[in-house]
């Protein structure tokens, strides 16, 4: 298993201490003992009780989100039961650099498998969640973009990265906008917001705008 980030580590700390300050009996990384028996197959990062509200909680950075495929399945269960919740928790501030060193960027076969695990996460009715994979996903998308057609990238954060392949006219304003707003939707999600104005239709234009950027790099500049 691989060593969780430290940034994870602090986020999950920060997490269960709101919580037991709310007045919640709080588990880190429960163990079978501790959970339901429909998720004895299941180590959430964070279990929180309080009355008939039961929550599990996953903390994840972007980095790490697009590798946690088991999401859905565990949203999908927990759906299933009343009077619980499942809740994904972002531990990167959105103006913090897409960038760690020695990390892999997703390549084109990981984004298109992440478009698919996005609509699965829509059918489970887990909107913020299908939401902050696909924009992890643009991201990655943008980012082979912006290398394909050589494009000087001093930084990594989302805005940046936007407003420079829209500077050197790679994507078009309609595109741009649609980063803009949907970038402006994670951002409140990825903190605990209510995404007022979110709509599983911007995921869908936003997975088949990506789609069709990917359309446009050459396989050869993949190899």
């Amino acid at each position: 298993m691989m060593e969780r980030p430290e940034i994870e580590k602090r986020r999950l700390q920060e997490v269960a201490k709101k919580y037991e300050n709310k007045g919640y009996t709080v588990f880190v990384q429960p163990d079978s003992s501790q959970l339901p028996e429909f998720l004895s197959e299941y180590r959430p990062d964070i279990l929180v009780k309080r009355e008939n509200e039961n929550i599990v909680i996953e903390v994840k950075s972007r980095g790490s989100l697009a590798q946690s495929s088991h999401l859905k399945d565990l949203a999908r269960e927990i759906q299933q039961h009343p009077g619980w919740r499942f809740d994904l928790v972002m531990a990167n501030p959105p103006e913090e650099e897409a960038y760690v060193e020695d990390a892999r960027s997703l390549d084109k076969e990981d984004i298109i498998r992440n478009l698919k695990e996005s609509d699965e996460l829509i059918e489970s009715n887990h909107k913020e969640a299908a939401l902050l994979l696909s924009w992890a996903t643009a991201e990655a998308a943008l980012r082979l973009l912006a290398s394909t057609e050589q494009i000087p990238l001093k930084r990594y954060d989302s805005l940046y990265l936007i407003k420079q392949l829209k500077t050197y006219g790679v994507i078009s304003r309609e595109e741009y906008d649609l980063f803009m707003r949907a970038l402006n939707l994670r951002n409140a999600a990825a903190h605990g917001f209510k995404a007022d104005g979110f709509d599983s239709d911007l995921v869908q234009t936003l997975k088949q705008t990506i789609s069709q950027l990917l359309e446009t790099i050459p396989e050869t500049s993949l190899a």
